[in-house]
Formats: C-alpha cells, sequence, structure tokens
C-alpha cells in the first residue's frame, strides 16, 4: 500500500527540478536578465507540463489498483457469506436466502458454491427494480 501511495521517482525528480529553476529565476530576477528568465519560464513551463502528464497518469494507474483493491475485497466478502451460508445449510438441512444481489455479485456466490457437492444454489426467477435477485442455497438430497 506504501509503495502504491508513494510518488514515483521520476514525478519526485521532476518536482525537484522545478522547485529548483523557480529558485533560480527568482534569484535571476533581481540581477534583471530578461533573457535568462524568458528562458527559465520557457524550460519551466515544459517541465511543469511534463510533470502534469506524469501525475496524471500516475493518478489514474493508483485509482485502477485501488478500484481492482476494491474489487477483490468484494469478491472475498461474497465468497465468505456464500461459504457461510453454505455452513449452515449443511449444519441444519434447511435453505437459506441470502441478498438480494445484483448479477455480478449473485455469479460470484454460484461460482464459489459450484463445487461443492452438498449444496445447490439458485438465483430468484424475479428481480427487483435495480436487477436484484435473491439467491437460495439449499442441501442436496441424496438418495
Amino acid at each position: 500500500r506504501m509503495e502504491r501511495d508513494s510518488v514515483p521517482e521520476e514525478l519526485d525528480d521532476i518536482t525537484r527540478q522545478l522547485k529548483q529553476l523557480e529558485i533560480e529565476r527568482e534569484a535571476i530576477k533581481r540581477e534583471d536578465d530578461k533573457e535568462k528568465i524568458a528562458l527559465l519560464d520557457k524550460e519551466i513551463a515544459e517541465l511543469r507540463e511534463k510533470e502534469n502528464a506524469f501525475r496524471a497518469r500516475w493518478e489514474n494507474e493508483r485509482q485502477l489498483v485501488n478500484k481492482i483493491q476494491q474489487n477483490k475485497q468484494e469478491m472475498e466478502r461474497l465468497e465468505l457469506i456464500a461459504k457461510d451460508a453454505a455452513k449452515e445449510v449443511k449444519m441444519w438441512g434447511e435453505p437459506k436466502r441470502i441478498g438480494p444481489y445484483k448479477p455480478g455479485e449473485r455469479r460470484i456466490i454460484h461460482m464459489t458454491l459450484r463445487n461443492d457437492p452438498e449444496v445447490e444454489t439458485e438465483s430468484d426467477a424475479e428481480a427487483d427494480a435495480n436487477n436484484c435477485k435473491m439467491v437460495e442455497i439449499r442441501k442436496i438430497n441424496k438418495n
């Protein structure tokens, strides 16, 4: 997590260079060297543009990594819910209804329990206004 939130070294270097150039420009302003100031202004503008592009790309990558992490945590949460419900069904023999869940969430629940030989899952036929359905987990009768 720390590495993901830390500013990349290249971006840090660009920011450091910018600060150095800005300090240099302020010092030269006292000398009133307009040519040198114009040159530094141009260099600062180019470096600032490079910094902004690099920062935007880094922020996008960071957001993507955060989204992936959130999705992974949500999948793990749903898998745990499914396994806990299956455990109750096996213990008590009574079907258990969980939800309501969106289609992607239901898929995770069904996929989590598909290889469990003792239980089966089924989504309700009817969905609510948000396309969410309940999932029933029931013990497989072995006759």
